[in-house]
């Protein structure tokens, strides 16, 4: 009697189907990822914005500190921003640790406005254009192209 014996998938097939389900799963994580350090750091520049309100109304007169900064930097420069750890901006601007790795940041201020611009996660931004986050003292939070330059206080 001769035994009928039935093969499974060859183990090579396997392996392959394995290999390529972790690539899937690696590049969805990586993706939600992105999303979620997009998500922080589009919050963090909401608490930016709203400190810099209060550092305003904190002043006498009522005034920004001017402050410019001529590249980006994973931390802002300029009193207002940096160094002044009495106010919970600085906290937030002064500081690399406070923003997901990787995240430039640029900040710029005059006695009456401010603008801060932040680096999103590549890929992030409408079309894929524009690839940075900004917030500024007319109550603006959009996407930009670039970072802010030297002087720049409106998120344009």
């Amino acid at each position: 009697m001769i035994a009928n014996f039935q093969k499974g998938p060859a183990p090579w097939l396997i392996l392959l189907a394995v290999a390529v389900l972790g690539l899937v799963m690696f590049f969805k994580l990586n993706s939600t990822s992105n999303v979620y350090n997009s998500l922080r750091i589009k919050n963090l520049m909401d608490e930016a914005r709203s400190q810099a309100q209060v550092y305003f109304e904190s002043q006498t007169p009522r005034a920004y500190t001017a402050s410019t900064m001529l590249l980006p930097a994973p931390f802002c420069s300029g009193d207002m921003f940096y160094g002044n750890f009495t106010n919970n901006l600085s906290s937030l601007t002064g500081s690399a640790s406070a923003w997901p790795r990787g995240t430039t940041l640029s900040c710029q201020a005059t006695a009456l406005q401010f603008a801060i611009s932040a680096s999103l996660p590549p890929g992030d931004g409408p079309g894929e254009t524009a690839n940075t986050w900004c917030v500024d003292s007319s109550g603006k939070s959009i996407w930009i192209k670039n970072h802010l330059v030297v002087g720049d206080t409106n998120c344009n």
